[in-house]
């Protein structure tokens, strides 16, 4: 059923953001143990893949759950406003502001 098919992509995605969107914000931390994070890596390639990422499970949930154009622009915006975010701004501040807006966009999911 693609349905279904569709939800578990969507679950493995937003799995996945969360455990990269985490990463950010300690980045000093995981590097003082020793730590190999995506975030560290490839700083800049994985905050690039957040943005496609996001509007992906974005739009899937949007179709699994048959919202209306209203709610899945708002999850769909929501979703490219913490992507942006994670490009533009690189402190650790903003990280740590960047994934409560991260949390705060995967609860109204």
């Amino acid at each position: 059923d693609s349905v279904a098919t569709l939800s578990v992509l969507c679950s493995a995605g937003i799995f996945c953001t969360t455990i990269q969107s985490q990463d950010f914000k300690d980045t000093e931390g995981d590097r003082l143990i020793g730590r190999k994070t995506l975030a560290i890596v490839a700083p800049n390639l994985s905050r690039i893949t957040m943005m496609p990422a996001l509007l992906m499970w974005s739009f899937g949930l949007s179709i699994i759950w048959g919202l209306h154009l209203v709610p899945a622009f708002a999850l769909s915006t929501l979703a490219f406003l913490v992507g942006a975010r994670f490009m533009a701004y690189k402190s650790v501040k903003s990280d740590q502001r960047t994934f409560y807006l991260y949390n705060v966009s995967a609860s109204i999911c």
